[in-house]
């Protein structure tokens, strides 16, 4: 094959890469993405893989992180990230698979037990559960990913629109500056509900004012 022989012994880099980008075979192209000397060429011939279990094949063998990290943008089975952020020493290689990872549960467990402290907070950059980012927002026990969960917590916070899930936070949160957080942007939004919906609104607040177990949050009440 004329194209596959101008990609292995064209002396001119961009011969090769004319060449690849009219190769479609994809067992020809894993095999550039392989065997190739230049890395160029290598992440070209990733680029054009579909195959999914060759991808992998291809993380689990690459020593060049940058191919690697490419080809880890191109998978989308949860599982396989997963064992890599678990088994793979690179944290480049650990933080792109953390980037693709879409399950949150997946997420959970690495921002909670992962033994590095910098892939923790890679995965608590992709959490939205705000149960989760209060427990290692409080109880993590290093002081970087801890301030990473505050963070997200209060962009999680931020974003609620759902009136009940506001009132939880409000009246469950462990940590006062989340449930203050929640109590202004609820007390925000008095202005915009119905009559019907007052007395809720200053039910909650008087409630808090007489029982919140935080002084602080009794006075801001």
């Amino acid at each position: 094959n004329l194209l596959v022989e101008i990609v292995h012994k064209s002396k001119e880099l961009s011969h090769q890469q004319i060449a690849i980008k009219k190769i479609t075979d994809q067992t020809t192209l894993v095999n550039i993405a392989k065997n190739h000397s230049n890395v160029d060429i290598k992440e070209s011939a990733v680029k054009k893989i579909t195959d999914q279990k060759s991808l992998a094949e291809i993380v689990k063998t690459e020593r060049n992180v940058t191919v690697c990290i490419f080809a880890i943008n191109k998978i989308s089975d949860n599982n396989f990230l997963a064992e890599i952020i678990k088994s793979n020493p690179n944290v480049d290689i650990k933080e792109a698979a953390i980037r693709k990872v879409s399950d949150q549960n997946i997420l959970c467990d690495i921002a909670k037990n992962d033994s590095e402290p910098t892939i923790r907070e890679a995965a608590i950059r992709r959490i939205n559960n705000i149960e989760i980012l209060s427990d290692i927002s409080a109880n993590d026990v290093n002081q970087k990913v801890r301030e990473e969960a505050m963070t997200t917590l209060k962009l999680e916070i931020e974003k609620i629109t759902d009136k009940n899930l506001l009132d939880k936070v409000i009246k469950t949160n462990p940590i006062y500056e989340i449930r203050k957080i929640a109590f202004f942007k609820k007390l925000n939004n008095i202005n915009t509900i119905n009559i019907a919906e007052t007395t809720t609104e200053e039910n909650i607040i008087v409630d808090i004012a007489k029982n919140d177990e935080d002084v602080n949050a009794r006075e801001t009440a």
